[in-house]
């Protein structure tokens, strides 16, 4: 099990990739004392997503998420607008990036 949380991160967009390609960008994660940790790779929707996996040859370990591009708003909006954020890795079927607790309502006022 591996968990970091995220200090800053780098987005990628690939340009002019050729159609057999299937990554089409990733999020490269750095942890609070800016050490890379892993990123978040994203595939064309439709393509099959190679599994999650962690690397112990690297001190930190680093995680390497995988999913389809759908998912690129939704996890750039959290890592946006989110603190803390952490990227988890337990097992190839189960790694996932989360936010901390978060207060009901927070951020909202009444008009």
């Amino acid at each position: 099990m591996t968990r970091h949380t995220i200090g800053k991160y780098k987005l990628f967009y690939f340009a002019k990739r050729s159609s057999e390609s299937k990554k089409i960008g990733h999020i490269a994660l750095y942890d609070t004392q800016d050490q890379y940790v892993g990123y978040i790779e994203f595939y064309r929707d439709g393509q099959s997503v190679p599994d999650n996996s962690e690397s112990d040859n690297y001190t930190p370990t680093r995680v390497f998420l995988r999913t389809n591009e759908n998912q690129i708003p939704r996890i750039v909006d959290m890592l946006r607008n989110e603190k803390p954020c952490t990227v988890y890795y337990s097992s190839p079927n189960y790694a996932y990036v989360h936010t901390g607790n978060e207060p009901v309502g927070e951020e909202e006022t009444e008009e």
